[in-house]
């Protein structure tokens, strides 16, 4: 017996649950079955071909299909077809039934495929199967390219835990979403065969092996494990739905799993937008990614686009910053120059040197080395001989040239430290920049 997350009550036909072991020889057989069907469909060249996906479309290595995408391309959106009862297998036949591998391998290749920007999950389900189902919600989840899930008809349970993992829902106005809950059944023979005079016997170890077997009826133990382990299933998937279309988790539990339609889907925050028509909201979408995709090309833009006013913005603060930096390299370039050893006893040729921006301090103390010391007094005397001009600082001057910001006074000396009359403004500059007397 196994969980189903599936049908909803309106929709539901037949049983849903189905023990282990008739599912290990029913799906084998529906498989052999179906590729029968392919190979006489194919032969005839019957329209049945294209609606039939099997395994070997794309799992087979030798096969030639191989090589083709298991699903549809429309200009670069992939749109993988979600339809009929949902199962753990890898087959899918069109509106029938649709195999969660098959899915998870069909997302998996579209977010690999460089010709896809979006994927479409085409979505027409009543309902599946538990097991598989997480691995196609997680692989959605992880998805780098956006999902986004059309519903045409229904999205019910299993199908909505799917559509729900999207980054956004479009749905028609007459489709039915919700149903979020799980379900299980267990089935009884043990008095119809008693009454036919059919004795069955179970040989078995463990207490609770034959738990749910449809030859005898459930136990009290074997319903409360039952019950447990539906509460927990429930609980994950009312929080995975809250988590991911950002509800309530007690707003979703409290819809108790009831099925909502169109707008009504809306108001509860099921779906994000509802359409009249699904064919047409798929082809804006792709108009959309087209349009997208013009603009890169045209702006040559491979990383986020910014408006005219952001360049601007973006522009005014590198040049600021590239700035800083020059002016930064600058004062660390005139310092090495005039605190270097060979300036000593050569002031005045070290300030010159220092204010000459093409040489590098590397350079000008290699001159500095070569040049003659200053006389003594001979700074000062030059200093004498100067005419009294305007106050001026030349080292200001040339950082305000190359830099467009003026160097401040050195730490610890104040402005009256040097005479406003006679004064050198050579000297002046290098106690300002150096500290030295």
């Amino acid at each position: 017996m196994a969980a189903d997350i599936g049908y909803a009550a309106p929709l539901r036909s037949g049983a849903i649950a189905m023990d282990s072991a008739a599912a290990a020889t029913a799906l084998p057989a529906a498989h052999e079955a179906l590729m029968q069907m392919q190979k006489r469909a194919v032969a005839e060249g019957s329209p049945m071909a294209g609606s039939l996906s099997t395994a070997e479309d794309f799992w087979d290595p030798n096969n030639w299909k191989v090589a083709f995408r298991p699903y549809e391309v429309t200009g670069s959106v992939a749109q993988v077809p979600v339809s009929g009862v949902l199962l753990p297998t890898d087959i899918a036949v069109k509106n029938v039934f649709t195999g969660y591998e098959y899915v998870e391998e069909a997302l998996l290749r579209a977010d690999a495929d460089e010709r896809v920007t979006h994927v479409a999950l085409n979505i027409n389900s009543p309902g599946g199967y538990l097991s598989g189902l997480h691995a196609v919600v997680k692989t959605i989840r992880g998805m780098s390219k956006p999902v986004t899930a059309f519903v045409n008809e229904s999205a019910l349970s299993a199908a909505y835990y799917i559509a729900a993992a999207a980054g956004n829902i479009v749905a028609t106005e007459q489709a039915y979403t919700g149903s979020i809950g799980v379900i299980m059944a267990h089935v009884s023979f043990q008095d119809m065969l008693e009454g036919a005079g059919i004795k069955v016997t179970l040989v078995y170890k463990g207490e609770r092996k034959a738990d749910g077997d449809p030859d005898k009826h459930l136990s009290e133990e074997a319903l409360a494990g039952y019950k447990a382990e539906i509460d927990k299933l429930h609980a994950e998937f009312v929080g995975d739905v809250a988590e991911f279309r950002g509800l309530d988790a007690a707003d979703v539990a409290a819809q108790e799993s009831r099925v909502y339609r169109g707008g009504e889907a809306l108001d509860e925050g099921l779906v994000d937008e509802v359409v009249p028509r699904i064919r047409a909201a798929f082809e804006a979408l792709v108009k959309e990614e087209a349009v997208m995709a013009d603009k890169k090309k045209a702006t040559g833009a491979a990383g986020p686009e910014h408006d005219e006013e952001d360049v601007s913005v973006l522009m005014e603060t590198k040049i600021a910053e590239a700035r800083a930096e020059g002016a930064t390299a600058e004062r660390e370039r005139i310092a090495a120059i005039l605190n270097s050893p060979a300036a000593e006893g050569r002031q005045k040729y070290a300030v010159k040197l220092a204010l000459n921006p093409a040489l590098t301090a590397e350079a000008a103390t290699e001159i500095l080395e070569d040049l003659p010391e200053d006389k003594p007094g001979a700074v000062a005397a030059a200093a004498e001989e100067q005419p009294v001009k305007a106050e001026r600082n030349h080292f200001e001057e040339a950082m305000a040239k190359e830099a467009g910001a003026p160097v401040g006074m050195a730490e610890g000396h104040e402005e009256n430290d040097v005479p406003e009359t006679g004064a050198n403004p050579i000297l002046r500059d290098f106690k300002v920049v150096t500290g030295r007397a």
